[in-house]
């Protein structure tokens, strides 16, 4: 049998919660959830999963998560990195489509989730396909964001693209691997992203197994 452990990325709640050494010596693996830095409960843009931050606060980072479990005492090697299959979403405000830029609360929910700022990678491709987006791979934030003027709808999300860079740093790091929220999310029937089913697991099921 195994223990194992989902804990927080956010490093207020990580620095006040966690006694790190403590539960490092008794988990087999802790599960990071590296994604949720930002939602539409905030009034600003902002991406829920950067893997680097240019903007706000330079500490709420994905990667930067994962080196303060590490610094803190965390093995690397009991450490799996979280990855989101899902998009977090806000209604632009007065045209704004840059990270920071003021927001409206969040974008009305996809076509099959319902879920008001929050889409499925399905439901994301899905909105791309219709022409009216403009895709943004920001080298600074190591994430992908799309916003549409039409729709006034901002999407913060990771893709293939992205979340292979993820694999690469993950080994890189020694890390114990990654796990996504969810795979229900990802395109499994391969009919929205063209890029085959499940590209998003499949894409680091594959880098990591290299």
């Amino acid at each position: 049998m195994e223990l194992t452990a989902a804990v927080a990325a956010g490093y207020t709640t990580v620095d006040s919660a966690y006694d790190i050494p403590g539960i490092s010596q008794w988990l087999d693996y802790i599960n990071l959830m590296s994604y949720d830095l930002h939602g539409a409960w905030e009034s600003t843009l902002g991406h829920h999963s950067n893997f680097e931050s240019n903007y706000d606060d330079t500490k709420l980072a994905t990667k930067f998560a994962a080196e303060n479990w590490i610094s803190n005492g965390a093995p690397a090697s009991k450490l799996v990195f979280g990855m989101p299959a899902y998009g977090r979403g806000w209604t632009m405000l007065n045209g704004g489509n840059q990270p920071g830029d003021a927001a409206n609360g969040a974008c009305p929910g996809g076509p099959y989730m319902y879920s008001e700022g929050y889409w499925s990678y399905y439901e994301i491709c899905n909105a791309l396909n219709t022409g009216t987006y403009t895709t943004v791979v920001d080298p600074d934030l190591g994430s992908v964001y799309s916003y549409s003027d039409s729709a006034n709808v901002w999407m913060a999300y990771e893709n293939v693209e992205t979340l292979t860079d993820r694999c690469q740093w993950i080994k890189e790091m020694g890390l114990a691997g990654g796990m996504f929220w969810d795979t229900a999310m990802d395109d499994f029937r391969g009919q929205f992203c063209g890029e085959g089913k499940w590209p998003l697991f499949t894409a680091i099921k594959n880098c990591l197994n290299n």
